[in-house]
């Protein structure tokens, strides 16, 4: 199971998942600060595919039954990833989970062929405002990585991955709990719907930091719906302008009329972060040049 970003709802449909019967936590300890594991698995998945594509790229020149070996090499680390949640949840279904969908539609093809894939969407604007409550760190940084991880999911939306929506899950629980589990070949008759709708809250912004994963009643008083009215005025015109084709196809297509003035500013923005992006680049190609030379002459 994976989220568009950090803030989106894994937490929270990982719970609702685990109230199968079926359906286990690979890792039933929490984390120092009250978190669930997170396996990471396909966001830092884009070295295995440049190492795939490398290997196959080799094995083609080679011209030797490349296209067997390709498919035998496929087949094999896909069962290896199935095997890995299995084990991890013995007999049931293991529920492992991922804050980011980064590399998804690369990997989804071939490497998590043989598992199900459940992507859960939150609206861009309510992500942005958990996370600056949560994390306060840079608003550009986490914008650019919501759109890269929801580009992602749609471009593997097609491919067998299941797309949940937060704010469904929310709204209309019951319903797309029906939806999911039939998406995944488990049996709804055996899902507790009552424990559902009294799910306690946890991980909100809204809590004290150091409490944060402390289990809420579910009594009404959070609403994270409300949450992306919550964010201010500029930068909910940043993620509109930045997020605009994502936000539309997942359904959260409700943008504000711009300005002039709003224009000229937002393009500033989009100036001065391929800027700063540039220079982040030629800064890590400069360290990594400098470790080069300094292992060399080591």
């Amino acid at each position: 199971m994976v989220g568009v970003a950090q803030r989106s709802g894994t937490h929270l449909l990982q719970d609702l998942l685990c109230l199968h019967p079926a359906c286990c936590r690979p890792v039933s300890a929490r984390t120092p600060w009250g978190s669930d594991w997170e396996d990471y698995l396909i966001l830092f998945g884009d070295r295995l595919e440049d190492f795939r594509s490398q290997l196959f790229t080799n094995w083609q020149w080679q011209a030797l039954e490349d296209q067997r070996l390709q498919a035998i090499f496929d087949e094999t680390l896909a069962h290896w990833v199935a095997e890995f949640f299995a084990t991890l949840g013995g007999s049931g279904r293991t529920v492992a989970k991922s804050p980011s969908s980064e590399n998804l539609d690369r990997l989804q093809p071939w490497l998590l062929r043989d598992v199900d894939v459940v992507a859960v969407v939150r609206d861009p604007r309510a992500v942005l405002q958990s996370a600056r409550l949560t994390f306060m760190d840079s608003f550009e940084r986490r914008l650019r990585a919501y759109v890269r991880s929801a580009r992602a999911i749609l471009g593997a939306r097609d491919k067998g991955v299941v797309v949940v929506r937060y704010e469904d899950l929310v709204d209309k629980r019951r319903e797309t709990i029906d939806g999911l589990l039939d998406a995944i070949g488990l049996d709804s008759a055996a899902y507790d719907y009552e424990a559902a709708d009294h799910l306690p809250v946890r991980g909100s912004a809204t809590n004290e930091s150091e409490r944060r994963w402390d289990e809420s009643p579910a009594d009404g008083s959070f609403d994270g719906a409300r949450r992306a009215a919550q964010l201010p005025a500029h930068l909910r015109r940043r993620v509109e302008w930045v997020a605009a084709a994502e936000m539309d196809a997942f359904g959260y297509g409700d943008l504000h009329p711009l300005r002039p003035m709003h224009r000229l500013e937002l393009l500033g923005r989009d100036g001065a972060y391929r800027v700063a992006r540039k220079a982040s680049r030629v800064s890590s190609a400069l360290v990594k040049t400098e470790r080069f030379v300094y292992s060399a002459k080591t």
